[in-house]
């Protein structure tokens, strides 16, 4: 039935941060897009791993480690509301993980994974963004 705090709403992504994603790795192909979602609104927001990386040591004052910490500061959202997921691009495939320590208080069996209606939602989200045919992990 999901975990405490789920809440329903449509998911939405700007197909603007998955091309940037997707430059970013092609730049870098070892990069990746750290996903978060607001879950009060159900805006998704992506940033490469470098920037959060950058943002986190040009922010030592707000103590967020590179990552999902990073890219829910950097959106703005309250850590306990925002869930975490890896979006990837190998060759042609992409690739979606559910997988984030900020997914910790949905308390599933795997504390790193978010409840599986909202991940759903945000899979739905990217790809109306761009993200064709994903592989889900």
């Amino acid at each position: 039935m999901g975990g405490p705090g789920v809440r329903a709403h449509n998911a939405s992504c700007d197909p603007a941060e998955v091309a940037q994603i997707e430059r970013e790795i092609a730049k870098k192909p070892n990069n990746m897009g750290v996903g978060v979602i607001d879950k009060r609104t159900g805006q998704v927001r992506l940033f490469p791993f470098d920037e959060t990386n950058i943002f986190s040591l040009a922010n030592p004052h707000r103590s967020v480690a590179a990552g999902h910490e990073a890219a829910a500061a950097m959106a703005g959202i309250p850590p306990d509301q925002a869930r975490g997921f890896i979006l990837s691009k190998r060759g042609s495939n992409w690739h979606v993980f559910n997988l984030s320590h900020l997914n910790r208080p949905d308390a599933l069996a795997n504390t790193v994974q978010m409840d599986s209606r909202l991940f759903s939602e945000i899979v739905t989200a990217l790809q109306a963004a761009g993200v064709q045919n994903p592989f889900i992990h």
